[in-house]
């Protein structure tokens, strides 16, 4: 079997993807700016339309103040508005949403045990949007920082403590979006 190396060619305007075999002659080569440009310019749209669509809903002012730049994060903005949806009486406490979105563990019994246990069956999409905003708020937002490190010096690992702090959000999100119910109704 013949060895070869692959590197990508970052001086040329194209970076190039070059694979050489051991002598240095060129055995393939593979344009990036070419296959990326299309991409590139598709997620630009894309994420231009979302952006039209948040901001037609009602909702949108509390999706977006949970983000620092709500331009860089409007589709996790988007999704989470999409997944938790317009019905209010879907969730008539914060703890169906917060189930719903996977952040709180469920009880096993069995016996004379009860174990909490991670949530399986959640809705995957919210779950995970929900998980973007708990991680990166906690960079920079100085409430959502402290329950991620109280929950970290309590022993939890970081997907735990996310979690938490993605309990916190939704609670928040769930009274935001209930008060904005009773003020328009």
């Amino acid at each position: 079997m013949q060895e070869r190396t692959v590197g990508l060619d970052l001086a040329s305007e194209e970076h190039r993807l070059v694979v050489v075999d051991q002598g240095g002659a060129r055995l393939a080569e593979l344009v990036l700016v070419a296959t990326l440009k299309p991409l590139v310019a598709q997620i630009r749209l894309l994420t231009s339309q979302i952006a039209c669509a948040l901001r037609a809903h009602d909702d949108r002012p509390i999706f977006l103040s949970l983000f620092r730049d709500p331009k860089s994060t409007v589709t996790t903005a988007a999704e989470l508005l999409a997944e938790i949806g317009d019905n209010r009486s879907r969730h008539p406490g914060s703890a169906s949403l917060e189930a719903i979105a996977g952040q709180t563990p469920v009880a096993v019994h069995s016996g004379k045990k009860k174990v909490a246990t991670f949530r399986w069956a959640c809705n995957k999409n919210l779950r995970a949007a929900v998980g973007v905003l708990a991680d990166t708020s906690r960079h920079h937002n100085p409430w959502a920082h402290d329950i991620y490190q109280r929950a970290r010096a309590r022993g939890h690992d970081h997907p735990h403590a996310l979690r938490i702090l993605g309990c916190a959000w939704l609670r928040v999100s769930w009274r935001n979006l209930n008060r904005l119910l009773a003020t328009q109704g």
